[in-house]
């Protein structure tokens, strides 16, 4: 009868050969179930983010500078209620997912005229959003970036103007309109950083990508 030595740090383990395979076995089924119960915690967890999404409204999202918690503002339809929260924890789920910040640093660049080598310069912080309480679509937004000065010990804030989204301005707003507008790839981009926000704020940890509403 064979054996097979596994090396460990305090030590190693010595199994026989013809025991493997009920060992893979037995380790193949201990995954599945913990795939099985991630999954239905997944399931709730989406569940009541599609609920809050089709309840609440954010209009402010927000991560700390050193990405360890999240600020959100927040309002049910009509404005009935509203609420300022700061979730911490899940900080490598906030840096992963809250990274795709960065990705309007380049539109926001070309709306408001920074030169190119800006773009590694500035740090998209935070966003604040606005809706239209009679369609309730979302109307436009503003971001706020922080940009590094040389010789000095603070950043410089920069919030950009109240811009509306181009797919609003398309269905609702009447000629004229405004020259410069979100473009459509960054109202996907928002979309998708908001069903990002919601399931965090319900608890999701993960860090994986995922089709989530579906």
């Amino acid at each position: 009868m064979s054996k097979v030595t596994f090396e460990k740090k305090d030590g190693s383990v010595t199994v026989n050969s013809e025991d493997m395979p009920k060992i893979a076995k037995k380790a193949k089924q201990l995954v599945n179930e913990n795939d099985k119960v991630e999954e239905e915690i997944l399931k709730k967890i989406t569940r009541e983010a599609q609920l809050m999404a089709n309840t609440t409204r954010l209009s402010k999202i927000k991560p700390d500078k050193d990405i360890q918690s999240l600020y959100v503002e927040y309002h049910g339809l009509n404005k009935k209620y509203s609420k300022e929260t700061k979730f911490t924890g899940y900080e490598p789920m906030i840096e992963k997912k809250f990274f795709k910040f960065q990705d309007l640093k380049e539109e926001v660049c070309e709306i408001l005229g920074f030169p190119e080598d800006w773009l590694d310069e500035i740090t998209v912080t935070g966003i604040s959003l606005n809706y239209d309480p009679e369609c309730d679509e979302l109307r436009g937004m503003v971001v706020t970036m922080r940009k590094d000065i040389e010789n000095l010990n603070c950043p410089l804030n920069i919030n950009t103007p109240f811009i509306k989204f181009a797919n609003y301005c398309d269905n609702y707003v009447q000629f004229p309109v405004e020259e410069s507008q979100w473009s459509y790839e960054t109202l996907d981009l928002i979309n998708d950083i908001i069903k990002d926000t919601f399931m965090y704020m319900c608890g999701d940890t993960r860090t994986r990508q995922r089709d989530m509403f579906e």
